[in-house]
């Protein structure tokens, strides 16, 4: 995470899943671990970054969670992704009513009608569309206007491939309320399949951090048709397979500032996992 922010990064997602389904490593910690790790977090980088938490589903209930966040009072904490099982609606509910930290879901979600489901009945107050997932750029944008429409935000899912990143990228220019998009430099990865992934969409062109970012940490989202990779390089690169595990471990985002002169202008923020 400190080094997200010797990168020029501005924000931080701490995936910090100590039990539960996705459990980092077969840990089966008590949920008060969690909030001594996201308070070390926030004492590290200071009160002026942006911290995001995910728990991947790891609460079996509604007040288990209440009773985690309710101490995560003082820390900031821009969101909480994913504190239960994502057909838990009603206990969504709760959580935008009582927790005193905003709710993010959405990841897993096909299609803007269930979407419609996680914002009406679940009222969670950010949602995360993943481009791959809800059924493509249209779909995508679709969410994008039932979220405008109910005023929420909108931080896209999305940590795999430059190609993914960069549609992304592209959805968030074009969303006045998508703060953040999440986005993965290969320096911030420690998976080995993960950063091979990285440095194989750095070849092809997709990925834009190396090539299009400032000293001011200001990532400029090029006007291009479509994603425009090399496609001799594309197909003479060897793509990784990928297997039945999940290959990242670090995630990365930026923040949307506006569009000059025909270039869209992103601040940079991070996503890491600890």
């Amino acid at each position: 995470m400190l080094h997200a922010k010797e990168l020029g990064f501005t924000a931080a997602k701490l995936e910090v899943t100590l039990s539960g389904p996705y459990n980092h490593s077969g840990m089966d910690e008590p949920d008060e671990k969690v909030t001594e790790v996201v308070a070390a977090c926030r004492e590290a980088v200071g009160p002026d970054f942006v911290l995001m938490v995910d728990v991947q589903y790891a609460w079996n209930d509604v007040e288990r969670a209440l009773n985690t966040l309710k101490d995560w009072r003082d820390l900031d904490i821009y969101f909480i992704e994913t504190p239960l099982q994502i057909d838990d609606l009603a206990g969504y509910a709760r959580l935008h009513d009582e927790s005193p930290v905003p709710v993010a879901a959405g990841e897993w979600q096909n299609t803007r009608f269930e979407f419609i489901d996680l914002m009406d009945i679940g009222k969670v107050d950010i949602a995360q569309p993943d481009v791959g997932r809800v059924g493509g750029l249209t779909e995508a944008l679709r969410v994008c206007d039932l979220a405008a429409e109910r005023g929420r935000r909108i931080i896209p899912h999305c940590w795999k491939t430059g190609i993914s990143i960069a549609a992304s990228a592209h959805l968030a220019t074009v969303t006045p309320h998508c703060p953040f998009f999440e986005f993965l430099p290969a320096e911030l990865g420690f998976a080995d399949l993960h950063v091979e992934f990285l440095d194989v969409d750095r070849r092809v062109g997709v990925i834009f951090y190396q090539l299009f970012t400032d000293d001011d940490g200001i990532f400029i989202v090029v006007a291009i048709k479509g994603h425009e990779a090399d496609e001799h390089v594309a197909s003479q690169g060897q793509f990784p397979q990928v297997g039945g595990s999940s290959i990242g471990q670090d995630l990365a985002f930026f923040h949307s500032v506006t569009d000059v002169d025909n270039r869209s202008l992103v601040e940079a923020g991070s996503f890491i996992q600890t």
